[in-house]
């Protein structure tokens, strides 16, 4: 009877369980092996270590057998697959990888990966930005029509811009060390983009011009970081910034801390949806008298 229904139908039964319990039910006959195989690679995050030193395996599998890599949309984990479970640690220290079969393995299927949407590359991204070794990867990269890209890129980073110059479709972009050198980036790079996390800095170069409504403001030593001058820059958003996360480390004191605050509720009056992590203490008078219309 079940066999009898149609795909459609069998993926909406199955979309609430988790992966395991799918790949169970999968095994149970050939047609529903057949349905729900593609399923399983639709999503896949590498994130846990136990994941991740499976990955050369996961990356062999989709290169035997290339009509399931297409079915990715969804990638977290490293540019190239672990050596072998157990194994895990930065492969960039020893440049011996590139002989390794992995390597060709994992790159393999990023030339092939063309339908991924939302890339997180766990790797230190300035480990191969400039590297001319990973053309390739940067090239597959080039071709991905991308709707979140989260990398990590420290300050002194510079080449991420020529990677997000072919994503006009960006809607999210993340940067978890809030890095890199954005002086080349021009007003029609990533024109779409909703949502950055980032370091004010880093933020002050990437909003103006851009339609981004959502920001998240990554850890900061004190409220002098929130610069004014900086602030102002974010209110050059296309459209008004509705929600907006910032986390505050070791404050000062609560003069600085309500000076930012103010700089904050003056450049940003749109703000619906204010999020702040104080690692430290402030009085709660401050945020309470804070002339921002958002509701927490």
């Amino acid at each position: 009877m079940f066999t009898q229904l149609p795909p459609e139908i069998i993926h909406q039964v199955v979309e609430s369980v988790n992966l395991l319990q799918r790949a169970r039910i999968m095994m149970t006959c050939r047609y529903f092996h057949q349905v729900l195989e593609p399923t399983l690679y639709r999503h896949l995050s590498l994130l846990d270590p136990e994941l991740y030193s499976r990955s050369g395996r996961l990356h062999q599998t989709l290169c035997d057998r290339p009509a399931l890599i297409s079915q990715v949309v969804t990638y977290h984990g490293p540019v190239c697959p672990s050596k072998d479970p157990g194994r895990s640690g930065n492969f960039f220290w020893d440049r011996t990888i590139f002989d390794e079969p992995r390597w060709s393995v994992g790159l393999t299927f990023f030339q092939k990966a063309v339908n991924i949407r939302d890339l997180y590359f766990t790797d230190h991204f300035n480990q191969w930005i400039g590297d001319p070794t990973f053309a390739h990867h940067k090239e597959a990269v080039k071709h991905m029509v991308l709707d979140r890209l989260v990398i990590q890129v420290p300050d002194e980073s510079g080449g991420v811009v020529q990677v997000l110059r072919h994503q006009s479709e960006l809607t999210r972009l993340e940067l978890p060390w809030g890095g890199g050198v954005w002086n080349d980036l021009e007003t029609t790079d990533i024109p779409k983009l909703k949502s950055l996390t980032a370091t004010l800095e880093t933020a002050a170069f990437i909003v103006p011009g851009r339609p981004v409504d959502e920001v998240n403001l990554l850890p900061s030593q004190g409220a002098r970081w929130l610069n004014e001058d900086l602030l102002q820059k974010l209110s050059e958003s296309t459209r008004p910034i509705r929600k907006f996360e910032m986390k505050l480390y070791n404050p000062l004191d609560d003069d600085s801390v309500r000076d930012a605050l103010q700089a904050l509720a003056r450049h940003l009056p749109a703000i619906e949806d204010l999020t702040i992590t104080v690692g430290g203490r402030i009085s709660g008078r401050i945020v309470s008298r804070l002339a921002l219309p958002c509701d927490k």
